[in-house]
């Protein structure tokens, strides 16, 4: 009888570890948290230092294809959606703009300038939906639908190219 117990204790205390373990699995990976104003503008960020710094983006694998030619380039940002004073990158090469500055950048076609827009198209309480156009001059461009939710464990991208030319 003594075995008995002791596997049925064991089987107990497996199932109840089993049990637990999914639960915290689900509870880390399926619920998305309400987004604030804060996390659109990290979104923004951590959609220009993936195209213009090579950093990876969160939920997404792939590096951006063609880093290497915007590593090398002054990269100008337009995301008028965001308050003026909002930072897109630390570094000195990548530059916020107003939309009349962009149109005015890219309409001189210059070769050494990314021309980077980001447009806010879905904004609700679990998730941030952005098209992004990446535009090097006239060495070519994508254009991406990068969806942020934000996790357990911070914001989550789900990217759809869109174009290449």
């Amino acid at each position: 009888m003594r075995n008995g117990n002791l596997i049925y204790k064991w089987a107990s205390w497996l199932l109840l570890t089993l049990a637990l373990s999914s639960l915290t699995a689900c509870l880390i990976i399926y619920p998305s948290y309400r987004m604030t104003d804060d996390d659109g503008a990290e979104a923004v960020k951590l959609i220009v230092a993936w195209i213009a710094e090579h950093k990876p983006l969160p939920g997404f694998k792939e590096e951006y294809p063609d880093w290497e030619i915007a590593e090398d380039l002054n990269v100008v940002v337009v995301c008028d959606f965001l308050p003026p004073d909002r930072a897109v990158s630390q570094q000195s090469r990548i530059r916020r703009v107003t939309p009349a500055e962009y149109r005015t950048i890219r309409d001189i076609k210059r070769s050494n300038v990314d021309y980077l827009k980001i447009e806010l198209k879905e904004s609700s309480s679990k998730k941030r939906v952005f098209e992004v156009s990446n535009i090097f001059g006239p060495l070519g461009g994508h254009g991406y639908k990068i969806e942020f939710q934000k996790k357990l464990y911070g914001l989550r991208a789900d990217v759809k190219l869109l174009w290449v030319m």
